[in-house]
């Protein structure tokens, strides 16, 4: 077994991972089936201070593989720290654990607290066009160089090459593709900040309220990590939910168009909001009266002191009551390719109001929710984040 160590400046700020600690882990194998080929090479990276260590240790005699587990595992118990992988929990963690069985060793990899930023990172492949999400694809997306031309499958011709060569030129390209994906993981931390972002973990720091000739809802975030690039999506309510357009008027539309503006830590957000008059639907109609003449339901209870002559049995879409207010759209839940709303999470906080029974869109009170409980309202944010994130999504598959 070879071992071969680097040692690197710190090129990213620790606030990038939200202030976690990580060991980076990747695995060079001869393929992808974990019960007939064999691990070659392991590379771990972690930190020391201000420096960046590599350490990897190399099958270079094609039967060294339990040895190498062994020094992983000892490494491991030096360093705790979760595990850092770009698909690790897809690859390089379960095959691992199956070489451990294979060779008899009592040890398995834990991946408590860990990373595995290519699953993490799936949801914003295509809001950033990316649709392969290689390691490779996100290092461009970073501007980041590397040195090393080969992908793994090409690495596995080159492995077998050098067992029967012992040619250094070989040694040297295995090595440095495995090294420089570890040192790219690093690279790639600040990548975090969208699974921070998509977690909601943001604070408002400031709110705009609509006025006529804005008919919009401003709020202003602060990220617990910034992001690496700007991003910004912009849309109109036609494009966000159709069957909502007809409860705002065409001006309101056109003057209040719904974005997300991310740069750095923060991120400012504006939602249309709908100045009119809506309705309550109670959900019990057959405990209610609906009077024509006041426009409103009342319960039974006190229905029944009023005229006949004034009063009807409720109908599922004569239950209700009029509100006048200022009104947020609430959009139905979705999932998109590991993108998800879950409007549930406040629904039931606050009333939801409809401009007609059937409508599918619903909306809620502003100011209630504004002056309510900063989880709901941070919950409503984020749900419309991700619906604009959605629609981005859509729209590049189309």
């Amino acid at each position: 077994m070879l071992i071969k160590q680097y040692t690197f400046p710190s090129g990213v700020p620790a606030e990038a991972a939200g202030g976690k600690d990580f060991t980076f882990l990747d695995i060079e194998t001869t393929g992808l089936r974990r019960d007939t080929t064999i691990l070659y090479l392991i590379g771990c990276g972690w930190y020391e201070g201000d420096e960046f260590l590599i350490r990897q240790w190399f099958n270079d005699d094609g039967v060294s593989e339990e040895t190498m587990l062994g020094a992983l595992r000892q490494f491991l118990s030096e360093h705790p720290a979760p595990f850092f992988t770009f698909n690790g929990e897809g690859f390089d963690i379960p095959y691992l654990n199956r070489h451990y069985e294979l060779n008899s060793m009592t040890y398995q990899l834990d991946l408590t607290g860990s990373l595995d930023l290519y699953r993490a990172l799936r949801p914003f492949q295509s809001l950033l066009h990316l649709p392969k999400g290689r390691q490779k694809d996100w290092e461009s997306f970073l501007d980041i160089a590397r040195e090393d031309t080969y992908d793994g499958g090409q690495l596995i011709k080159i492995y077998k090459q050098y067992l029967r060569s012992r040619e250094r030129s070989l040694l040297d390209s295995l090595l440095l593709h495995n090294m420089e994906d570890v040192r790219g993981m690093e690279a790639l931390l600040p990548l975090a900040a969208y699974v921070e972002l998509q977690q909601e973990h943001f604070s408002v720091e400031d709110i705009t309220l609509p006025t006529s000739s804005a008919p919009a809802l401003g709020v202003r975030c602060r990220l617990s990590v910034p992001l690496p690039k700007p991003l910004r999506i912009t849309a109109g309510m036609p494009e966000i939910a159709p069957t909502a357009s007809a409860v705002f008027d065409s001006s309101a539309c056109s003057a209040a168009a719904s974005f997300v503006d991310i740069s750095g830590s923060s991120m400012t957000l504006s939602i249309p909001v709908v100045s009119k008059k809506l309705r309550y639907f109670y959900p019990d109609h057959k405990n209610y009266y609906y009077l024509p003449g006041e426009d409103r339901a009342i319960h039974k209870s006190v229905g029944c002191y009023v005229d006949a002559a004034f009063r009807r049995k409720a109908t599922p879409a004569t239950c209700y009551i009029n509100k006048e207010g200022i009104f947020l759209p609430v959009l139905p839940a979705q999932k998109y390719k590991g993108m998800i709303t879950e409007p549930g999470r406040y629904q039931d906080v606050l009333p939801l109001y409809q401009a007609e029974y059937k409508d599918k869109v619903v909306f809620m009170e502003m100011q209630p929710l504004l002056e309510g409980d900063k989880d709901d309202l941070r919950h409503y944010l984020g749900d419309w984040m991700r619906s604009l994130f959605i629609l981005e999504m859509k729209k590049a598959v189309t």
